[in-house]
């Protein structure tokens, strides 16, 4: 029940509530990280899918990346390495004759890698419920020299429609609630745009964020949200469609052979 679209909704939600509303960045910060987990997703899919020798034409899974050991261990790996992008990229970026456009925190570390292991962990966890599984560390003997063996909590199929739609509007909804409710930066930057009073009394004594990163956390959320959905929705609905087409032609041929079937049989 874990197709890739999945993963990245789930991990786009748990992202937002880790390090936007439990840590406390602003918005630039749970969007990089929520960067970083897609990144780790797409790379411990591609990385560790090899031709079947048993099933030619069909990928399987392999301990490269989908074992409890190496998949954190290449969480760790991107999360680093996408820490000195981030700091190649926005650091030295950050005024605009004299105004200021993105006000990063100054550790980045901890969430971006902290993102990446959840996402591991949490990729990890899903594929577990699917019929291939994910793999443990195996104490090799004389008969089975394995180091690794298959583990699973559930025999799912990957493409199981109604779960993966399920969890794709979980993570949606993880995402939202704390844009609505959590995100405090992003509160303020409004009301500093509008030229209004704040509603409420908003906390934000670890980051602050001035009228200049406005313009720059408006455009970015926007394009952020959008790509997501569009991302995460138009596959998920083509694949519905395709499914109830599939079951229809099905249908009708039935229907069809059941009629043949009815026919009188006359002789010539």
């Amino acid at each position: 029940m874990t197709l890739l679209r999945t993963h990245h909704a789930v991990n786009i939600g748990l992202t937002a509530i880790l390090v936007g509303a439990i840590m406390n960045h602003p918005l630039l910060s749970v969007t990089i990280a929520q960067t970083a987990t897609i990144l780790t997703d797409r790379i411990i899919d591609l990385a560790g899918h090899s031709p079947s020798r048993v099933h030619p034409g069909i990928m399987k899974r392999t301990p490269l990346t989908h074992s409890i050991i190496t998949a954190p261990a290449w969480a760790v790996a991107i999360g680093i390495a996408g820490t000195y992008a981030t700091d190649l990229l926005f650091r030295p970026a950050t005024t605009f004759y004299h105004i200021p456009l993105i006000t990063l925190p100054p550790d980045m570390a901890t969430p971006i890698v902290l993102s990446c292991l959840l996402a591991a962990f949490v990729h990890l966890l899903l594929d577990s419920t699917t019929q291939a599984g994910i793999y443990v560390p195996h104490l090799p003997c004389r008969e089975d020299t394995r180091i690794f063996r298959r583990w699973k909590l559930a025999g799912f199929r990957h493409d199981n429609l109604p779960l993966n739609i399920s969890l794709t509007l979980l993570g949606l909804a993880a995402y939202a609630s704390y844009l609505i409710y959590g995100n405090a930066h992003l509160l303020n930057a409004l009301t500093t745009f509008t030229k209004t009073p704040p509603p409420l009394e908003l906390s934000c004594s670890r980051h602050s964020i001035g009228g200049g990163d406005t313009a720059a956390v408006a455009a970015f959320t926007i394009a952020a949200i959008l790509a997501v959905a569009a991302y995460i929705a138009t596959p998920t609905l083509g694949l519905l469609a395709l499914k109830r087409y599939k079951a229809n032609r099905a249908k009708t041929k039935a229907l069809n052979f059941d009629d043949r079937a009815s026919e009188p049989a006359f002789k010539s």
